[in-house]
């Protein structure tokens, strides 16, 4: 599974040697195995978590594990909590695209702030065919119609190498700890 990664990375000239990865770690099974993957890969990276205050108690253990990640791994961490009901009230947004604007808005503060360059999110080929697939059920343009983009100015998604049943293969057998979800 690395060697499959790291040809997508190179085939994809996603990252250089010279880069400074900030991964996006919710604490689930995707993001937390490519956290595990590219601490066996010879990139420099910290780990950077959004607590949304959605899931109450679930919230803070999330972002509890995922600062134990990356303690126990000696990368740098990052977390902000946000009231995320109300920006998404104050900005006539749902939950879902009120969370993606603070994320993101984040995530590019943290990367100006500590000289990052890229942002490494966990979309894996099924996220992407997913996409695909609720844009065309919307009918959307033919322009329209693709799936997650592997890059995105300095956002990269390296884990659209990897398919879920991948992902769920490599933590069920390295026995990697993860966070679930329920609401999800």
């Amino acid at each position: 599974m690395l060697n499959t990664l790291s040809q997508f990375i190179s085939q994809h000239n996603l990252i250089s040697i010279d880069d400074k990865l900030l991964l996006a770690v919710s604490g689930g099974k995707d993001s937390v195995c490519m956290t595990h993957l590219f601490s066996e890969l010879p990139y420099e990276f910290g780990i950077v978590h959004c607590n949304f205050k959605l899931r109450g108690d679930e919230s803070e253990l999330d972002e509890q594990f995922v600062g134990d990640l990356a303690k126990d791994l000696g990368v740098e961490f990052y977390s902000k909590s946000f009231d995320t009901p109300l920006y998404a009230r104050n900005n006539s947004l749902s939950i879902q695209m009120a969370a993606r604007d603070l994320r993101y808005q984040f995530f590019n503060e943290v990367l100006q702030k500590y000289n990052y360059t890229k942002i490494a999110t966990a979309h894996h080929s099924d996220d992407s065919v997913e996409t695909l697939l609720i844009k065309k059920s919307r009918k959307s343009s033919l322009g329209a119609l693709q799936g997650i983009p592997i890059k995105n100015g300095n956002i990269i998604r390296p884990m659209l190498a990897l398919s879920v049943q991948q992902i769920e293969g490599y933590i069920k057998n390295q026995s990697i700890k993860f966070r679930l979800d329920k609401s999800n």
